[in-house]
């Protein structure tokens, strides 16, 4: 047995660390890995809008206007569904559940407007 940071590990532990093991997993993960990269330049440390796959050529106001609404509806939709008293089966609105998952994509709209105005789109 093999003992690391105070844990036990079985006989299988000195294959999985050995240094034979490792080299050939990065080469595999290397070899995978060149195959899907897409190089992404990086001016001043701000991503290029390569990054944003099919939202690259939308400008940054759009972005923000979907940013703002989703943003609106989202909280909107938290307020009025009462998640912070208890919930029974009859008091979930669904239009509430799904309009409260526009949060996140607010953010990341919200993300995907300052890529797209640090890089003048």
């Amino acid at each position: 047995m093999a003992f690391i940071n105070g844990a036990a590990l079985g006989g299988g532990a000195k294959v999985a660390f050995s240094g034979k093991a490792v080299a050939s997993r990065r080469v595999v993960a290397a070899s995978t890995a060149n195959k899907r990269s897409v190089v992404v330049k990086m001016a001043d440390n701000y991503p290029s809008s390569e990054v944003l796959g099919l939202g690259k050529n939308i400008p940054s106001a759009l972005y923000v206007l979907i940013s703002i609404a989703c943003f609106a509806i989202g909280v909107t939709s938290v307020a009025k569904s009462n998640l912070i008293t208890p919930l029974t089966p009859e008091s979930i609105n669904p239009q509430y559940v799904v309009g409260s998952l526009l949060l996140p994509i607010s953010w990341g709209a919200h993300t995907a407007a300052f890529i797209q105005k640090v890089n003048k789109k």
